[in-house]
């Protein structure tokens, strides 16, 4: 029993090395792509370790482009879905997991159902509408559309719903109102849902492409993903300068999975658990 209960953990272990090496090859490609010269980009000869990295993608690339201002750009309409987008998603969430009400089915698959149309399919009505508010070319073209997540009022409301209705109805009878159970005692418990809930939205506003190429007509206006995707023209690219970029636009990614892998583990096993 001892010895296939160490197999077991061995393979295991041996899985999960392989899986976290393909994902980090990559990785290390891009970063490692980013120090090289052109010549050494599109040598046949593979180099996986670098003996002189050449420093000089990053300083063209913050002094000949405005990456830096594409950054703030991105920073700006990736902060207010996260917390905001969060915040509803646990409101509504907790409205379809705790209340009745008509039309609650059906609302709630409409919802759901919205996962499954395209973006590019809604985008030109979306930009319609933006352009007779007056707000192609301003932050909150793209702070709007990624405030609210159907994908995470779903999660929100399959973990709310584990919560037992004894704890809300015994804070009613002390007079709590209906905010101020939501507020005291449904968000102290769903820390870890929002964790997952803001990780997503961060994901998907951070890494979009569609909306900014869109909605943002100048080159002051763009964000990272567009700005990047910029730099690569018809008859040259240059390659260290592209994966430069790229490896800066992941730092972010990866310092918010590293602050919230702990809440972002924790709500994935028990949305999965109580749904």
């Amino acid at each position: 029993m001892r010895i296939s209960k160490h197999l077991e953990n061995v393979a295991i272990n041996v899985v999960l090395t392989v899986a976290m090496v393909v994902a980090l090859v990559p990785v290390y490609w891009m970063v490692t792509s980013s120090l090289k010269s052109p010549d050494e980009i599109f040598s046949t000869k593979t180099t996986w370790f670098l003996t002189a990295p050449r420093w000089e993608n990053y300083a063209d690339l913050l002094s000949k482009t405005l990456f830096s201002r594409w950054f703030i750009n991105t920073v700006i309409v990736t902060v207010p879905p996260v917390v905001v987008g969060s915040f509803l998603s646990a409101l509504g969430g907790f409205a379809f997991a705790k209340y009745r009400f008509f039309g609650q089915t059906v609302l709630f698959m409409t919802i759901l159902l919205s996962q499954s149309v395209p973006s590019f399919v809604t985008i030109i009505p979306v930009f319609g509408w933006f352009v007779q508010l007056q707000l192609v070319n301003t932050y909150w073209a793209l702070i709007l559309p990624h405030s609210v997540s159907a994908l995470s009022i779903f999660l929100m409301c399959q973990y709310i719903k584990g919560i037992p209705d004894d704890i809300l109805d015994s804070a009613r009878m002390d007079g709590c109102s209906e905010f101020g159970i939501f507020r005291q005692i449904v968000l102290p418990l769903i820390r870890p849902a929002m964790a997952v809930s803001a990780v997503l939205i961060f994901l998907n506003t951070w890494n979009d492409y569609l909306f900014p190429l869109v909605m943002m007509r100048t080159e002051e206006m763009k964000v990272l993903t567009v700005g990047i995707a910029g730099l690569k023209s018809f008859y040259n690219v240059n390659w260290g300068m592209v994966m430069a970029g790229t490896s800066l636009a992941t730092i972010p990614v990866m310092l918010m999975f590293v602050l919230m892998q702990r809440q972002f583990v924790e709500g994935l096993t028990a949305g999965a658990l109580k749904g």
